[in-house]
Order: structure tokens, then C-alpha cells, then sequence
């Protein structure tokens, strides 16, 4: 009666499921290899090879890690379905036959995350592994390039696709992480390009409106820099002093961005239509993407804006030049950012949308 209740202890030993062994996370997602062109890898509905086959992946397929288990010398993970193609089968396969991937989108278990998350990372740390859920690049307040988003356990987290990530649009798309980084990169080659306190002011201006997904209040911060006295005056002309100008102080002007009421702006000068935008949509028009930057050129004239009762009066225009185009010296838009000085510190008092044909 002992050896039986002996033997029976062992078995239930041997046979152990595998959702109780310790879990492992080598990787998100993988990619079959080593299997011939001609052959599959099985999928088994136990981690081992004697188990029931209940599918198979080709060479070079692709599949959503859950988790992987030790069983003596193997090691064993539970794939499952493509949702891009459904190919393949749910089960366990061994790991010697998988290529594994530790970045890409992922979906929390618990259904709160948010819409196409990225993991930029997968990592061990304080002895489990976690994932870097990537919120992607920004420039901070001393223009050095940061990365912002937060680290998860990994078993909290499951494979995801373009597809599968995806809670409030079809599909996520191309991630925009390459262009922001880009975008960094380019503003902070450009902040040391001048120590001046007035060009600093621009680069501040410009840091905001380029990406303002990842300051906290990007209006607020606008309207630190207007000037505390005189405001600022903004036109979509291409000269200051037009009747259609507009003048803000700092209160007023995040009021109009926050209200995103449409103003008259004037005419065009080629059709003569009315200019109808919000002082929103005009900040927003009035740039491109800070890596397509050209050049930022001090001005030694003010485009007809009034100098009196400014103190130290400096305009700079910047540049998103089209290289390619055949006109390039006509194929540009300019913002011209002009700041002035009150008490020790520079402010942006007019801004101007100069442009030619981009």
C-alpha cells in the first residue's frame, strides 16, 4: 500500500502541469527557425515531445509568446495565434526552434491598458522581468533627450499587432517614435548653435509647439512666454502692421487657444479669399516637423512690426526649406518669432506665418 501511494506521488510529480512550473519570458513574440523548408514545427498541448500534437508553424513563422517553462533540459513556450494571418495553432512549442523578440506592441491582461501600447524593451529587473512600455522621445526643459513611458511586469503583458493593440482605431499603424526622436535631435543641435538668451526664447517656443504631446500643459506653457507687458502680436501675413493682425497679452491669447474660436486673418494674396482659422489651427500652421528645420537666420529688419517701446528688440525667422523641389529658393515656409527683453528675461512678442508656396 506504501509503494503504490509511493509511486502515485511520483507521477504526479513527473506529470506536474506546466501552468504550475515557474513561468519564463524570453521573449514577446518569435520567429520559427531552424525547421526545413519542407518540414513544420509541432505544436503539443503539453510541454513535452510526446505530447499531443495539436498543430504545427513553418519556418519563419511568426507567433505571440505567453510564457515559457524548464522541463529538465528543454525549455517549452505557449504560443499563440497569429491574429494577423491565424496561422499556426495555440500550444507548446520548444524554444531550441524559436528566434524570440523583446519589443513591439503588447496588450495588458487585465484589458486596461491603452490603445497600441509598445514595449521598447524587455528586461530583467529586481529579480522578475519587466517591460518598457514606450510612450516615445521628447525633449526636456534643458534640451536633452528623454524617453518617457513606464516599466510593467512582464506577465501582466501579452503579445500584441497592429490589429490586436488597437482599442480606439482600426489599426495603430506606423509608430511615430523614429520622426520624434528625429525631431529631438534636431532642436537640441539647434539650441547650441546660439547662447543668446533672445535665440533660447525661439528654441523654447519652438521645443513647445513641436511636441506638445508630451508636455503636460503645452498652452500653459505657451503663455509663459509671452511678453508680460506688451503681449504679442500674431498675423498670418507676411508682414506686421496689416488691420488683420491680431494682439493677445497672456491671458487673452490662452484664452483663444483653449476657445479655439475662428478669427478673420485677413486675405490670400493670390485668391483673395478670406482667412478663416482659430489661433489654434494657426500656431499649428504656422510649422512643420522640427527634423525638416533649414536654418534659423537673425533678422536685421522687424517686417514692419513697431520698435518703440520694446527693449532689445530681436527678430529670427525660421526656415523649413523643400531641398528637393526644383524652386527651392520659392518652395519654403518661414516662421518669424520676434522676443524682446523685460527685466533679465526674453519673451516672444510677435509671430509671423512667412511663407512662399510649401
Amino acid at each position: 500500500m506504501i509503494k503504490i501511494s509511493i509511486i502515485s506521488l511520483l507521477l504526479l510529480l513527473i506529470n506536474l502541469n506546466a501552468e504550475d512550473r515557474k513561468k519564463l519570458y524570453p521573449g514577446l513574440s518569435a520567429y520559427v527557425v531552424k525547421v526545413a523548408q519542407n518540414d513544420v514545427l509541432n505544436v503539443r498541448d503539453e510541454p513535452n515531445k510526446r505530447a499531443k500534437t495539436v498543430g504545427s508553424w513553418s519556418n519563419e513563422a511568426w507567433l505571440i509568446i505567453d510564457h515559457c517553462v524548464k522541463v529538465k533540459k528543454s525549455t517549452w513556450c505557449k504560443a499563440d495565434l497569429d491574429p494577423l494571418t491565424g496561422d499556426g495553432a495555440l500550444g507548446w512549442v520548444n524554444a531550441y526552434y524559436l528566434k524570440f523578440i523583446n519589443d513591439g506592441f503588447v496588450i495588458q491582461k487585465d484589458g486596461k491598458g491603452e490603445s497600441c501600447t509598445n514595449a521598447s524593451k524587455c528586461e530583467k529587473r529586481k529579480d522578475r522581468m519587466q517591460c518598457y512600455l514606450f510612450d516615445g522621445y521628447y525633449l526636456n526643459e534643458k534640451f536633452e533627450i528623454s524617453t518617457k513611458g513606464k516599466w510593467i511586469d512582464r506577465s501582466l503583458l501579452k503579445g500584441g499587432t497592429m490589429l490586436t493593440a488597437a482599442k480606439d482605431t482600426e489599426m495603430c499603424g506606423n509608430l511615430p517614435y523614429p520622426m520624434q526622436q528625429s525631431d529631438a535631435k534636431k532642436l537640441k543641435i539647434l539650441y547650441t548653435k546660439d547662447e543668446s538668451k533672445a535665440y533660447k526664447t525661439v528654441l523654447e517656443y519652438l521645443r513647445i509647439v513641436g511636441q506638445p504631446y508630451f508636455i503636460d500643459n503645452p498652452l500653459v506653457e505657451l503663455e509663459k512666454l509671452i511678453h508680460p507687458t506688451k503681449g504679442v502680436t500674431v498675423t498670418d501675413m507676411v508682414r506686421f502692421g496689416d488691420k488683420n493682425e491680431q494682439h493677445y497679452d497672456a491671458k487673452s491669447f490662452l484664452k483663444s487657444l483653449n476657445e479655439d474660436k475662428k478669427i478673420l486673418w485677413g486675405k490670400t494674396y493670390a485668391k483673395g479669399e478670406p482667412i478663416n482659422k482659430s489661433l489654434k489651427e494657426w500656431v499649428n500652421d504656422a510649422h512643420r516637423e522640427m527634423s525638416t528645420i533649414s536654418k534659423i537666420e537673425p533678422l536685421k529688419a522687424f517686417k514692419g512690426f513697431p520698435t518703440a517701446g520694446y527693449s532689445g528688440l530681436k527678430a529670427y525667422e525660421v526656415y523649413w526649406i523643400n531641398e528637393e523641389s526644383k524652386s527651392s529658393r520659392y518652395d519654403w515656409l518661414g516662421l518669424v518669432v520676434l522676443v524682446a527683453e523685460n527685466q533679465g528675461k526674453w519673451y516672444v512678442v510677435g509671430l509671423m506665418r512667412d511663407r512662399w508656396t510649401i
